[in-house]
């Protein structure tokens, strides 16, 4: 091999190496209480760590180092627990005939079906009557079991126990984008390593998985309610897409006993999305400028 194939290859090897070797950066955030309080004070560090907050609606250029947040509040009756509609997982950003206020740039998808629980003062159908908040309508403990951080509707999963969470541009859903970080409130985290958070780069390459603590049972009865919090931030926007396991079953069972523990869901708060860089950008760069260099070199020779 002469010398110039050889500091090509020499050069393409340290930009794919630099490129494989490269290790985000992350900080934990995590909490677990019965009472909401109990949760506040490192969910706000994990805010103040991602930035300020964006307004909903489509994006503003404001870059990595801003947030946004999804509670479940605001979510109409007709797609609540019993409504009339199902749930959609790209409720929040739609690219046409959405409410600029639902725009925060993020999709979800499931194996079973979506639910957001009723509020008090509707039946599921947009009417005053009788209702069933936090999924009582689904399993009678349930009201029992889960708790509201902001009040008062809650999110969860039937049919199945894991979401993937993904991101795109607000407003441009076929963009795909990353985020800085990620973190959600659970309720009811009762058994340790049920409910974990899984991030993947743009590569679908793991980037971490870490656990949501858990508030155990006192003694033989589930006789409290619990909040659970955890977020992960990274240095730089990398994470494309969020598995979280959510404990190890459905809003349909009864949530009691080992093994058995059936969670939901409140706020999710996140990095504002921003797009995925164009393929192999940073390791293109590197391999340019090391034969830059060597061509300044053969002519000073």
């Amino acid at each position: 091999m002469n010398t110039r194939n050889w500091a090509i290859t020499v050069a393409v090897g340290l930009g794919l190496a630099s490129l494989a070797t490269r290790a985000p950066a992350q900080d934990v955030f995590s909490a677990v209480g019965q009472n909401a309080v109990d949760i506040q004070t490192d969910l706000d560090a994990f805010r103040a760590e991602l930035g300020p907050a964006i307004a909903p609606g489509p994006s503003t250029g404001a870059g990595p180092n801003n947030r946004r947040e999804v509670n479940w509040d605001g979510v109409p009756d007709a797609f609540s627990s019993g409504g009339a509609n199902a749930f959609p997982g790209d409720f929040f950003n739609l690219a046409t005939g959405n409410a600029a206020g639902r725009i925060r740039g993020i999709q979800l998808a499931t194996s079973g079906t979506f639910e957001v629980s009723a509020d008090s003062d509707s039946d599921g159908d947009g009417n005053p009557g009788p209702t069933a908040p936090l999924f009582a309508n689904r399993h009678p403990d349930n009201d029992e079991d889960f708790a509201a951080f902001s009040a008062e509707r809650i999110f969860g999963l039937n049919g199945a126990n894991q979401l993937d969470v993904t991101f795109s541009l607000p407003g441009s859903p076929d963009v795909a984008a990353l985020v800085r970080g990620f973190g959600a409130v659970f309720t009811d985290v009762e058994e340790d390593g049920t409910t974990t958070l899984e991030f993947f780069d743009a590569d679908d390459a793991l980037l971490a998985t870490q656990s949501v603590p858990a508030f155990p049972l006192d003694g033989a009865a589930d006789t409290f309610k619990s909040f659970s919090f955890l977020g992960l931030s990274f240095d730089d926007p990398v994470v494309s897409r969020v598995r979280i396991t959510n404990g190890s079953m459905d809003l349909s069972l009864i949530s009691f006993g080992d093994g058995n523990d059936a969670v939901a869901m409140d706020d999710f708060i996140y990095g504002e999305p921003v797009a995925v860089p164009e393929p192999g950008t940073i390791g293109l760069l590197l391999v340019g400028g090391a034969l830059l260099a060597f061509a300044r070199q053969r002519r000073v020779l």
